[in-house]
């Protein structure tokens, strides 16, 4: 959080995506059950490294969905029925946005819009506290594969950052050949999107199978993108970094 605020520009912003976690019984000191609030522990973290927060959306997941993938105790009906106190609702996940502010006397590039490049009816949704993954425009499922970059003994808890959730954030807060920078890209997910948008990226990535998809990926991206080099200077307007 220390280095990203550093290679950050004056005014620009920075995106996570989390959820909470749960930790189940006997796994804790006190041996019981509950959840962890991992988004407040980021929030808190980002304030206390130089970040002001910024803004937080809501990214509704299918609680039905995420029962049958982890079985978890809280959502199971014969809990509810047997006894709803341990009963809980389905975890959502969060995009944590924060802002470096400029100090006196930097420079700060605006990011900017025009009434046709983004209607007003296209801006109410995108300002509501809640992204609904029920609408057609945001399937949970709009990843890039993952599965080709895994060997035997990688990780198995590889989670691709959504396509949609990443054009949404770009489309908003960055302007045409800003420098997007991922400090874990995995296989290259926001540097995908970044190149398809028409803007620049730079990512890192210690897995070298992970970093080698993605260096397949940003290629097919920077293909069919929209005419952008990735390493192009802009005469009138100096590279962002908006992690």
């Amino acid at each position: 959080m220390r280095e990203k605020l550093r290679v950050t520009r004056p005014g620009r912003l920075t995106a996570i995506h989390v959820k909470d976690l749960v930790y189940y019984q006997n796994s804790s000191e006190r041996g019981t059950a509950g959840l962890r609030p991992f988004s407040d522990d980021c929030t808190r973290l980002h304030i206390e490294e130089g970040w002001d927060f910024h803004s937080r959306v809501t990214i509704w997941r299918d609680p039905v969905r995420e029962m049958q993938k982890t079985k978890a105790h809280g959502l199971l009906w014969k809990t509810l029925r047997a006894d709803s106190t341990f009963s809980r609702m389905g975890l959502p996940e969060y995009l944590l946005v924060f802002r470096k502010w400029a100090k006196d006397g930097e420079e700060v590039v605006p990011v900017t819009h025009t009434k046709d490049s983004f209607p007003v009816e296209e801006w109410q949704d995108h300002a509501s506290p809640v992204w609904n993954f029920s609408k057609q425009d945001l399937p949970e499922t709009d990843v890039l594969n993952v599965k080709v970059a895994r060997s035997d003994k990688d990780e198995k808890h590889l989670c691709p950052m959504p396509l949609n959730i990443t054009k949404r954030a770009l489309r908003m807060w960055s302007n045409p050949n800003d420098v997007v920078f991922s400090p874990f890209m995995g296989i290259g997910s926001e540097g995908y999107v970044s190149l398809q948008q028409g803007r620049r990226f730079v990512g890192t990535e210690l897995n070298p199978n992970y970093f080698r998809q993605a260096v397949k990926n940003l290629g097919e991206a920077a293909a069919v993108g929209q005419g952008r080099d990735l390493f192009a200077a802009n005469d009138n307007q100096p590279a962002q970094v908006a992690a």
